[in-house]
């Protein structure tokens, strides 16, 4: 595409390259759980937009078995340029039980982006969302499976409610 850059893997166009440091646990006297946490920084820089420093910090928790999982995972997005500092966050939390080659789960998700980081209101929609998945995964294949997923998404106060079904087909290589 014209006036876009290509994706550098030994430099940068602003010679900033990305850091991330992460660190997970399993510990031995908890069977089944991991946590970790991550920490990403980046210096983004645009034609289209002003210099951006951008730091993104994560934590997870996970409880994994044979039939029972529960993930769980929160981020929070700063995003500092001459405009400001802004800050986006989300988090999400799913369970779910194998039964034979079905896994039902339930999950739900919170977002709260903010509409005036110019970052955030260039890539995605900005404001608060909450979304309730209740779905099920068919594997059906030892790397290949089939999810069927309905969602009930609250946008802002002043949004309505949406209702999806999503059917995804998935393999591993």
């Amino acid at each position: 595409e014209p006036g876009e850059e290509a994706v550098q893997n030994i430099s940068d166009n602003n010679d900033f390259k990305a850091i991330n440091l992460a660190l997970t646990v399993r510990p031995d006297w908890l069977p089944g759980w991991q946590g970790g946490v991550s920490v990403y920084f980046d210096r983004l820089s645009s034609s289209l937009m002003p210099k951006v420093n951008q730091t993104i910090l994560s934590a997870h928790a996970v409880y994994l078995t044979p039939s029972v999982e529960w993930l769980n995972e929160g981020v929070l997005i700063r995003n500092t340029s001459d405009l400001g500092t802004f800050n986006s966050f989300g988090l999400y939390t799913q369970l779910s039980r194998r039964f034979g080659r079905f896994r039902p789960y339930l999950r739900y998700e919170y977002t709260s982006k903010n509409a005036r980081d110019p970052i955030v209101s260039a890539t995605t929609d900005p404001g608060r969302e909450q979304i309730l998945a209740l779905g099920v995964r068919y594997d059906f294949a030892e790397f290949a499976a089939l999810k069927l997923q309905w969602e009930h998404a609250l946008a802002g106060l002043d949004d309505g409610a949406r209702n999806e079904v999503l059917l995804q087909l998935s393999f591993t290589f």
